[in-house]
Parts: C-alpha cells; structure tokens; sequence
C-alpha cells in the first residue's frame, strides 16, 4: 500500500513542478521583465471591480471589464503604470500598457500567450468615431475582441478570423476552424486558440 501511494506520489511531481513553474505569486508587476522572472515588484493592496457585478461601478473612461482601486495607490499608477495583477489566482493585464483602452482584462488561458477579451484599440475606435459619429465610437466600445499576447516577445496579436490562418499556422487545424459555422464567434475562436496555446 505504501509503495503504491510512493509511486502514485512521484508519478504527480513532474506535473505538480509544472503547474509551479506556470504560476505567477500574487501581486503587482510593473513589466514585462517581472512577469517573465516570476517576480513582482510587490504585493499590492488593491480592490477589484468587474463590470455587470452588482455594486460595481466603473468611470465613462475604463472601458474594459475590469479596473482596480486603492487608498493606498495612486490612481495614475494603477491606471497607467502597471503592467499586470495577480490575484486570487487569476491575471489581470493592463489593457492601456498594450495600447488598448482603459481598464485591466482577465486571462483566460496561459501557455505561450496570455489569452485575453479586451477593447479594440485607441487608433481603431478613433476611426469608428471618424467614420460613424460618436453613437458609432460608443458603440465600438462595447466591442470585445480575443487577443494573444506573447509574454516572451511581447508581440500582440489580434484574434479575428482574417487573421486565423497566420495565427493557428497548422493548415489542417486551420481547415476545421475554417469550415466551422461559428467560426466569427470568440467562443468558437477561443477553442482553437486554446489548442496552439498548449503546443
């Protein structure tokens, strides 16, 4: 019986070092260089607010579906100068720091690339706006599109069904999502990114 849970114990340890080495500790990380070293600049008090929860209320300005408050911090730090949070297990990224609108994302899936929701770009909403008026730039507001973002390159790529194929880069899984009739929908998107992301 011992030799039994010894064996089941060592067969678990190479995925538990695993599930370490992925883990981020909990707290605030004001670059690229922290994340990748695994070691933030320190553990941040901060409140955390999504959009739609009962009680939460977000500025006209934060777009996206997260933000942070603290008394402690000022809100131009928090706003602007932090490049990501880890709290409570999960990875908050800092829209404004990769040239999106206002306001954190959450990642939904880890691997090569944090997976994320976020806003379009400033550049691409001031275009909407241009072209449509600001019921149309409001409206692009709304909009949420999937991104994959390099933790190693830092390169940002956005996940829209033009630009699949360079994305999933293995024709045949390409050819599935292709042929997918939901294939415009981010759920639908997310399954295939989540397959590359595990390579």
């Amino acid at each position: 019986m011992n030799q039994l849970i010894l064996s089941i114990f060592i067969t678990l340890i190479p995925f538990w070092v695993f599930a370490q080495q992925k883990s981020l500790p909990k707290g605030c990380y004001m670059n690229l260089k922290e994340v990748n070293n695994k070691q933030p600049s320190g553990y941040c008090s901060l409140k955390l607010l999504e959009r739609g929860k009962t009680g939460d209320k977000f500025p006209v300005f934060i777009t996206n579906d997260y933000m942070f408050t603290s008394p402690f911090m000022k809100k131009k730090v928090i706003k602007k100068k932090i490049f990501a949070v880890v709290k409570d297990g999960e990875i908050y990224v800092n829209c404004f720091r990769l040239k999106l609108l206002e306001g954190y994302a959450k990642v939904i899936d880890k691997g090569k690339y944090w997976i994320f929701e976020g806003s379009l770009s400033n550049k691409e909403i001031g275009t909407i706006s241009a072209l449509t008026g600001l019921l149309g730039g409001l409206s692009a507001n709304k909009r949420r599109v999937l991104y994959l973002f390099d933790v190693n390159t830092s390169e940002l790529l956005k996940a829209i069904p033009k630009n699949m194929k360079k994305i999933l880069k293995d024709e045949e899984l390409y050819q599935k999502y292709k042929s997918s009739k939901t294939k415009r929908e981010n759920s639908t998107i997310l399954e295939f990114l989540k397959v590359i992301n595990q390579k």
